[in-house]
């Protein structure tokens, strides 16, 4: 993702008012959290991010407890492949679910890998909770991993990054939880990749 300050604002018009946590996969550089905290000071905020930089990075401004961890679809290790970034921690990009072989510089780091359902028990319960997953390429083992909250009604809104190869997917995994698709947005310069809000539908 193309990161902005304040791009979490985007969420507000959309932000259900019984929301009590607010997820975030991937924090990496941002600073969604605290954007949401700042707007929601009575909402808790659980960050996972399962690169070592990034996690340092976040361990001292997120507004909440932060987890050197990755979300999937199950308890399991994974090697996490951080491209070669030129020090530049704004391009690090890594991602559980790249191919190490197919990177310039890039290096290897074994995570541990957790399903959302099985977080909530460890840390939660997560309740009326927003989720805002951008774990490059992961999100649809990450919503997999998810899926007692949102047979639950837990789960009211989620925003994840995502590409056109992948949407079609996702949307219908999100479908038979009675998510729709509300506002895609953040398209400039992707390259088909961008990001989708989901809010809970009308009960038919």
């Amino acid at each position: 993702m193309i990161y902005s300050p304040g791009q979490a604002e985007v969420l507000f018009s959309f932000w259900p008012p019984d929301a009590e946590w607010f997820i975030v996969g991937g924090p990496a550089d941002g600073n969604e959290a605290e954007t949401v905290k700042e707007k929601y000071p009575d909402v808790e905020c659980i960050g996972f991010e399962p690169d070592p930089e990034m996690y340092a990075y976040q361990k001292t401004r997120f507004p909440g407890v932060i987890y050197n961890e990755a979300l999937w679809s199950s308890a399991t290790e994974l090697s996490l492949v951080i491209p070669g970034s030129n020090g530049n921690i704004n391009h690090r990009c890594s991602s559980v679910c790249r191919d190490i072989e197919k990177e310039r510089q890039a290096e290897t780091h074994t995570v541990a890998g957790w399903a959302l359902d099985d977080l909530s028990a460890k840390y939660g319960p997560f309740r009326n909770a927003v989720l805002w997953i951008d774990i490059e390429f992961a999100e649809l083992e990450a919503l997999k991993g998810c899926a007692r909250l949102l047979e639950s009604g837990r789960v009211l809104l989620i925003n994840l990054e995502t590409y056109d190869h992948l949407y079609a997917e996702i949307e219908d995994y999100l479908t038979q939880y009675n998510f729709v698709a509300t506002h895609k947005w953040n398209t400039r310069g992707q390259r088909g990749r961008f990001d989708m809000i989901f809010t809970k539908g009308t009960e038919q």
